[in-house]
This record gives C-alpha cells, sequence and structure tokens, in this order.
C-alpha cells in the first residue's frame, strides 16, 4: 500500500494543483479582477485627538482610492463601505504630517493606492478667554434722524479655539445696518471674532454663538416728518362720487427752531383743490400750507402730487318691454306668447336717470326658422355704457305658421 502511495502522490498532487489552475481560470473568466479608482472622493475623519487639544487647517479633506476587486464586488460598493482616518493620539503639537489609514469592509477587495496618502494639520492645546462685543453700524438713516446708541446683549463673551489663534483676538464684532431707518433696528447675529485689525481669526468658537442687538434710531428736535392730508373744496356732479384720492409724497421732512417744530400742526394741508361740479379723474400738483417757521426738506419742493378719482355712481331700473320680431320670412307669420319682458338694468346714475323704455329695444331673431314652436331668447339691445343684469322670463314662447293662402277669385 505504502509503494503505491509513493508512485502515485505526485500524480495527485499534480493533479490537484491542474484542477486549481483550471478552476481560477473558469473563475477569472465570469467574474474577472478589476482594478479602478473609485469614482467619489471619500472624507477624512479625525480620531484619536487627546483631550483640550485641537486639530485644524485640514477640515473638510477628502481622499481618492484605487481599489482591486472582482467584477461583482465593484458593482456593489458604496461610499459607507470605506472608512479613511488619520490617528492622532500619539502625535505632538505643532505643525504634523500623518498618513491617512483607508478600510474597505467588503471582500474579496484590496485597496492598492490612497491619494494624497498622507495629510498635513496643526494641533495645539484649546485655550479660552472672554472678549466683547463691539457694535459696528452702517449705514446712515432716513433723512433728519441719528442713529445714538447700540445695546447688545451680552456684551462679553467667551471664545475658545487653538491657543496661537487665541492671543490674536481681541473682540468680537456684529454688524448693524441702519440704511435709510426711522425706527429702532433690533436684529440677533452671530459674533465674528476680529484681531487688533479687525481681520476675522478663524477655528474661533464663540460662546453663545448668537447675540441680540438694537440700534437706538432718533429724530432730532430740529427735523420732524408730517403726513399730508388734502384740502377739498366742493362736491362732484350730481351722480358722481370720489372713488379714489392719493398723495405722493404721504409724508414730507420739514425743518426749522426747535420752537417751530415742536409747535407744528400734526399734519400740513395742501392748497385747495375744487371738486365742484367734477365728472373725471384728475392729477395735478399742489403747494402745501407751510407754517411760519417751518421748510420742506423732502421733498427738495413743497409740492406734492394729488391723484383725485371721480366715478359716476351706480344705479339700477327695471322695464317692461315688449319684444319685436325681426328676420321672420314673408310667407310666415308668429305668435309670441307674452306680451312684455321685464328687463332689470344697472349703470351710472346720470345715464340711468333719464333712460326710458323706447332707448331699449329686445328682439327675437326668428331668421331661417320654419313653421314650429319655438323656446327663444331675447337679445337686449341698450348703451354700452348700462349693464343687463336679467331677464324675466330668460327665454319666450313662440308659434310660427304659414300664412293663409288667398283664394282665387274665377
Amino acid at each position: 500500500m505504502s509503494r503505491w502511495l509513493n508512485e502515485n502522490l505526485s500524480l495527485a498532487i499534480i493533479s490537484l494543483l491542474l484542477g486549481f489552475f483550471f478552476w481560477a481560470i473558469a473563475t477569472e473568466a465570469e467574474d474577472p479582477t478589476i482594478e479602478e479608482t473609485y469614482p467619489q472622493l471619500l472624507p477624512v475623519a479625525i480620531v484619536g485627538l487627546p483631550d483640550r487639544q485641537i486639530a485644524y487647517g485640514a477640515e473638510r479633506s477628502h481622499v481618492r482610492v484605487t481599489v482591486r476587486a472582482p467584477k461583482s464586488v465593484w458593482q456593489t460598493l458604496q461610499t459607507d463601505d470605506f472608512r479613511a482616518q488619520v490617528d492622532l493620539s500619539h502625535v505632538a503639537t505643532g505643525t504634523i504630517t500623518v498618513p491617512i489609514h483607508v478600510t474597505l469592509n467588503k471582500s474579496p477587495a484590496t485597496i492598492v493606492n490612497v491619494s494624497p496618502p498622507n495629510l498635513t494639520l496643526h494641533v495645539e492645546t484649546i485655550a479660552e478667554k472672554t472678549v466683547p462685543v463691539v457694535v459696528q453700524q452702517v449705514g446712515t438713516p432716513a433723512i433728519g434722524y441719528r442713529a445714538d446708541l447700540s445695546i447688545v446683549v451680552p456684551r462679553m463673551v467667551q471664545i475658545q479655539g487653538p491657543a496661537s489663534l487665541v492671543t490674536q483676538v481681541v473682540h468680537t464684532k456684529v454688524v448693524v445696518d441702519v440704511q435709510d431707518k426711522w425706527e429702532d433696528v433690533q436684529v440677533d447675529d452671530h459674533p465674528v471674532p476680529v484681531d487688533a485689525e479687525e481681520h476675522q481669526v478663524p477655528h474661533i468658537e464663540v460662546i453663545p454663538d448668537t447675540v441680540t442687538v438694537r440700534a437706538h434710531i432718533q429724530e432730532p428736535g430740529y427735523l420732524r416728518n408730517l403726513p399730508v392730508n388734502i384740502t377739498l373744496e366742493g362736491n362732484p356732479a350730481p351722480g358722481y362720487r370720489i372713488a379714489n384720492l392719493k398723495v405722493s409724497p404721504e409724508i414730507v421732512t420739514v425743518f426749522g427752531s426747535t420752537a417751530a417744530v415742536q409747535n407744528a400742526p400734526r399734519f400740513l394741508q395742501t392748497q385747495p383743490i375744487s371738486l365742484t361740479g367734477a365728472t373725471t379723474s384728475l392729477t395735478t400738483s399742489l403747494a402745501l400750507q407751510m407754517p411760519e417757521g417751518l421748510y420742506v426738506v423732502q421733498p427738495p419742493t413743497p409740492y406734492v402730487t394729488v391723484s383725485i378719482a371721480i366715478a359716476p355712481i351706480q344705479s339700477s331700473l327695471t322695464l317692461e318691454i315688449t319684444p319685436t320680431i325681426q328676420g321672420l320670412s314673408k310667407n310666415l307669420t308668429a305668435t309670441v306668447e307674452i306680451d312684455s319682458v321685464v328687463v332689470l338694468l344697472s349703470g351710472p346714475l346720470p345715464v340711468m336717470e333719464n333712460l326710458t323704455a323706447d332707448e331699449v329695444k329686445l328682439r327675437l331673431d326668428m331668421t331661417n326658422l320654419q313653421p314650429g314652436e319655438y323656446t327663444l331668447k331675447p337679445t337686449v339691445i341698450v348703451s354700452d355704457s348700462i349693464a343687463i343684469e336679467n331677464l324675466i322670463p330668460e327665454s319666450i314662447p313662440v308659434k310660427i305658421e304659414p300664412l293663409p293662402q288667398r283664394e282665387e277669385r274665377p
């Protein structure tokens, strides 16, 4: 038996190796190995950083990796299958360069290249300090107003970050815009840490991260904003009304002594404008009635533009109209089953007051109609300024018959 094994062992080993070789060839043909660069960038995580230390200068770092794997594995790869990280558990403070380690939780697969292979960053001890919040006002308030005081809550904030950067911060800054403002402005904003030259210092955390700023806008004693009121005389023509009234600008800024401004009326009147007998809208420029000692600053001249819309008062009218026939063939006769139709009309009062039944026509169109019974909707003919609200009834029964034949005399 041992002699047989000795003579055939080498043949068995060769057969086994050949079988594995051909199996590998068949497997590679069905599921070939691919070596390619993964199309997505992988974010790099920082791990192992000791307490009271901070790393910066490599925020949002990414790497690209090349992977060798069977095609079937490649088709299932997701970004979550990779983990790229740098371990800072045993590094010193300062500027350091550490290798990037990438692992892949799919197999069989091998990472053959990482680009870039290393990450350079800064490691420092965390420092803290308290600094004031400074308010910077930008813009100019509305004419005649000034921004006197800004209140910020809280006035002091805590900052923390890399020690070398914390020492550069002299205060935090919040900007409040008062451009064209005429009342107090309040904003909630993030204070920005800055150095002595007002440059922002990066990688600094501010606690709290939001402060409230209120800019006080006030009106000096010699300037004042006053609304404008239009002085009207008379009334529109009978049957007409004021539909709308506008003045531009609605508020003007006046200048004068402190006493004149303090004694100014609650509003400025325009010079009178007459509406007596008006039937049409109008737009005109009117001077302001300026009290002694007051002068207009804005607009540049003491005039305003006034627009007054004049519209007719609407009225309604009910008439009974006898329908008339049109378009009936000469050899036919028509019998209208009702004598009159109630017509409800609306329109401008001056027109409606003078409207008579003779000015309203009610026609039944029988063009091309043959003998028979019909229900026809009449057409109302009236002035374009008048609206037809309703007809009672809306349709009229009509009977059309041939005219009787005349008997011929012998």
